[in-house]
C-alpha cells in the first residue's frame, strides 16, 4: 500500500480532516468496547473494515457500510480491503450507505450495548448487610 498514510496521534480537527480525506477506514481492534471511531468514519462517508470481535460490529452494517473481517490473518485483511477498492461502484455505494447509516445513530443508542454489558457484569447492589455479618462497635 504505497499510498497509505499512517498518521499516529491526531488532534480532534486532525481526525475530522483525516476522515474527510480518506477512502477507507481499517480498524482491526479485537478488544475495543464501543468503536465510536467507526461511527465517526462513517459519518464522514468512509466505508469501514473492522474485526469480527469487539464492540465496533454494533456500529456498522456488514456488507453495506463496510466489511467485517473474521480473521487475524493479515492476508485476509488485505483481501477485504482490496475487494472494496477494486469494485469502485461498491466502494461508492458503501461510502454513501456509511454516511446515511451514521446519520441515523445517536451516541446514546450507539453506546447502549456497552452500557448493557457494564450493567450485566457489575456487582449486585446490596440493600442490606448479609445476615452472617456482625456489626462491631469500637469505643
Amino acid at each position: 500500500m504505497p499510498d497509505a498514510v499512517f498518521t499516529g496521534v491526531l488532534t480532534r480537527d486532525g481526525v475530522a480532516e483525516a476522515f474527510a480525506s480518506s477512502d477507507l477506514f481499517v480498524f482491526p481492534s479485537r478488544t475495543d468496547t464501543a468503536g465510536n471511531v467507526v461511527l465517526e468514519a462513517q459519518a464522514s462517508g468512509v466505508p469501514v473494515t473492522i474485526s469480527g470481535e469487539g464492540g465496533p460490529r454494533e456500529n456498522m452494517v456488514s456488507g453495506t457500510t463496510g466489511l467485517v473481517c473474521h480473521s487475524d490473518n493479515a492476508t485476509e485483511w488485505a483481501k477485504a480491503v482490496i475487494s472494496v477498492f477494486r469494485d469502485r461502484p461498491r466502494h461508492q455505494a458503501m461510502a454513501h450507505a456509511a454516511r446515511e447509516y451514521a446519520l441515523t445513530r445517536r451516541w446514546v443508542e450507539a453506546l447502549q450495548p456497552l452500557y448493557r454489558a457494564y450493567r450485566d457484569v457489575r456487582a449486585p447492589q446490596v440493600s442490606e448487610a448479609p445476615r452472617d455479618v456482625v456489626a462491631l462497635r469500637v469505643g
